[in-house]
């Protein structure tokens, strides 16, 4: 697993008061990494599903009677 993965978990996974303790904590540029991987996380969360089944249907095809 990659490093920034295990750091997301570790965010994630603290309470909100543990969260803060940590938060306050960190020095500018541990912060400015904490939130570049929390930021990145959140553009996954907001991409639209893609439900494309097209490529799928079209080589099923061959298999149906």
């Amino acid at each position: 697993m990659s490093r920034d993965y295990n750091n997301l978990q570790y965010i994630l996974n603290k309470t909100p008061d543990e969260l803060l303790v940590w938060w306050t904590s960190l020095e500018d540029e541990d912060k400015a990494y904490a939130m570049e991987i929390i930021i990145e996380y959140r553009k996954i969360l907001d991409e639209p599903i893609v439900e494309d089944y097209s490529l799928a249907r079209e080589y099923l095809k061959k298999f149906q009677l």
